[in-house]
């Protein structure tokens, strides 16, 4: 990837903002109040913006950057508990100009989830060009078949992901349906597990544990990225 001028942190917060906005802009979506945030270096950019609406229980943006040293963009979208629709999610991985990572997926919950696919909103052809893919985690059996991963090799990959990742965004939630309330359990159940397995990712906690602590960074994960169903979704300090 070309170093010459290139600002992928910033490029990131960009993204952040149009998913932001994006989200707001659903119908009746509200802003829920950001979560606290564990003591940490006033050198550390640290965003989290949440919202829910009537189409998904708890949407979750986070831009967690060290200016100079790496930045990560996070997006999880999750529907209600009475709707069989899969997870949206989008991370990206980057220094300062060279991104080691970017991840898509529309994560199945149930077998009902097959209805909608990542294929649906980006064609095979679209994601086929790009030059370094990634394997699936060992953890990730959580992730759908269609799971997208690359390395980016140059900034126009990580331009054309990006986009890939904003066209994913809206197909999804121009397709979830409102909820009638209640809760199914296989919906529940899979969404759990969903949780449970991000929640196994080792460099998330390796990572966060560097800068706030390992007792702080493993609260964030289980109450702020990953909270089980039901379980409260805020945290103190």
């Amino acid at each position: 990837m070309s170093h010459e001028d290139v600002d992928l942190p910033g490029m990131m917060r960009d993204a952040a903002g149009m998913f932001v906005a994006r989200l707001g802009d659903s119908a009746d979506a509200i802003r829920l109040p950001a979560p606290s945030l564990p003591p940490c270096s006033a050198s550390l950019q640290w965003h989290n913006t949440l919202f829910a609406g009537p189409e998904f229980r708890r949407a979750h943006i986070e831009v967690f950057e060290v200016p100079g040293q790496f930045a990560v963009l996070h997006a999880c979208i999750l529907p209600h508990l009475d709707n069989h629709a899969p997870i949206f999610g989008f991370d990206m991985v980057s220094g300062q100009s060279q991104a080691t990572g970017i991840f898509l997926d529309y994560s199945p919950v149930t077998a009902a989830a097959a209805e909608m696919a990542l294929s649906d909103a980006v064609p095979a052809c679209a994601r086929s060009h790009f030059l370094h893919k990634r394997e699936r985690p060992d953890w990730g059996g959580i992730f759908s078949h269609e799971f997208f991963a690359i390395r980016p090799s140059s900034v126009g990959e990580v331009r054309d992901a990006m986009a890939l990742a904003l066209a994913a965004l809206a197909h999804y939630l121009g397709k979830l349906k409102p909820s009638a309330g209640g809760a199914i359990p296989g919906v529940v159940a899979g969404q759990a597990a969903y949780a449970r397995g991000q929640r196994m990712n080792p460099h998330t906690f390796r990572m966060l544990s560097r800068h706030v602590g390992g007792a702080c960074a493993r609260r964030f994960i289980e109450e702020v990225l990953f909270p089980l169903p039901g379980e409260k979704e805020d945290l103190l300090f």
